[in-house]
């Protein structure tokens, strides 16, 4: 073989390297330049195109990672689960501590977690109330938080005899 055929594929097996080191974090601007631009433009206002400009890479990049628009706000939604967030921040009262004390500090977290994620948190309210393929893990998300809470209420606070009516919660509402 030639060093000059040595060159070539010591050139390809370098960059083929340092693409993998940039994956990720290709990966991760997108999903930010996403949760920017759904949030202040929204969904279907939003392009591909735009978001793969404002994350610096390549549009068929964007759908090495994401096969469809709808994947990629799934991904969105994924990065800060509200449903995992609640689950983190409320949890059961020690020996002396109140239900109502932990559940004030489980909503001061809640709303730190709000402020902290305001565009994902503006995002997720856009798309709760849309019955588009993505907003599946939202309104799932909303689903395992609210039956998650309920529980916690009926264990934690009050009158645990009253139960609560897990009924209003069991179907998301659809809107068309």
């Amino acid at each position: 073989m030639t060093s000059d055929g040595q060159s070539k594929r010591q050139k390809s097996t370098r960059k083929t390297a340092e693409h993998r080191k940039l994956a990720p974090a290709a990966r991760a601007r997108l999903l930010k330049a996403a949760e920017l631009l759904f949030s202040e433009k929204g969904f279907d206002a939003t392009s591909t195109k735009s978001v793969a400009e404002s994350a610096g890479v390549p549009v068929g990049l964007l759908f090495y990672y994401f096969p469809t628009k709808a994947a990629l706000l799934a991904a969105v939604m994924e990065r800060n689960n509200l449903a995992l967030a609640l689950r983190g921040a409320l949890r059961e009262p020690s020996e002396g501590e109140s239900g109502e004390q932990v559940l004030l500090e489980a909503l001061t977290s809640m709303l730190v977690f709000i402020e902290k994620n305001h565009r994902w948190a503006v995002l997720f309210f856009r798309e709760l109330l849309s019955d588009r393929d993505g907003s599946e893990a939202i309104r799932l998300q909303r689903l395992e938080g609210l039956k998650f809470f309920a529980g916690w209420l009926e264990r934690n606070i009050g009158d645990s005899k009253k139960k609560f009516n897990h009924s209003s919660v069991a179907a998301p509402a659809q809107t068309r």
